[in-house]
């Protein structure tokens, strides 16, 4: 857990962590030791936290936990952040292709681009999730999105409904140095920071057919 003190002094911060299942039942927890963290400073939490006989994500059933952070300055209660998670396994082998929780799968899926007219990229959260949902209807049990990050309430919903993803950064025609190519990096660091907790993605595609 991350976390960034943007006070003008230090603050002796301690972080819980609760996760809780579909229910909103508490399945475990653990509190950190406290850490000085300076002015303008940020600190990293470590945890280790087990869930005993865990219900898995998959595409059939996409169960999701939902891990509660709550961050404390002393005794103080400052911030708390909610994050859903899916708990899977999944590989990729020469021979028996992809497996997820230890079964092989194969992939039924499509290629999502944001074409829809006069919005584009900027549908509503409703329309995200429909959109979803007529994938999962069709049949599809993983979409690569393309050609850049899709929005928090899409990946929000392809956890909630089992559609598995690829995971991809914006990319352009033939772009081959310059700030296109610093940009690239920039963008990798973001979009894995921005959707490493979400349960449907299985790839990360960190390079584009269009570019070299």
């Amino acid at each position: 857990t991350h976390v960034q003190n943007d006070y003008a002094s230090s603050k002796t911060c301690s972080v819980k962590t609760i996760i809780v299942d579909a229910n909103d039942d508490i399945v475990t927890s653990d509190t950190s030791s406290s850490q000085a963290i300076g002015a303008s400073s940020a600190y990293t939490f470590t945890q280790n936290l087990t869930v005993t006989d865990p219900c898995l994500w998959h595409p059939e059933s996409p169960y999701l936990y939902t891990v509660v952070t709550e961050v404390y300055d002393s005794s103080t209660h400052v911030d708390s952040y909610s994050t859903p998670v899916g708990i899977k396994t999944i590989a990729f082998d020469d021979t028996t292709g992809f497996s997820i929780n230890g079964e092989r799968l194969i992939w039924v899926g499509t290629n999502r681009v944001s074409l829809y007219p006069w919005v584009g990229i900027n549908m509503s959260d409703f329309q995200q999730k429909l959109d979803v949902q007529r994938m999962k209807d069709a049949g599809w049990q993983c979409v690569r999105n393309s050609h850049c990050p899709m929005s928090d309430s899409y990946m929000q919903a392809c956890d909630e409904l089992g559609v598995m993803t690829i995971d991809q950064i914006p990319g352009f025609h033939y772009y081959t140095s310059g700030d296109f190519e610093q940009n690239s990096y920039r963008d990798m660091k973001e979009l894995v920071r921005r959707d490493r907790n979400n349960a449907s993605v299985i790839i990360w595609e960190l390079s584009l057919n269009e570019t070299d």
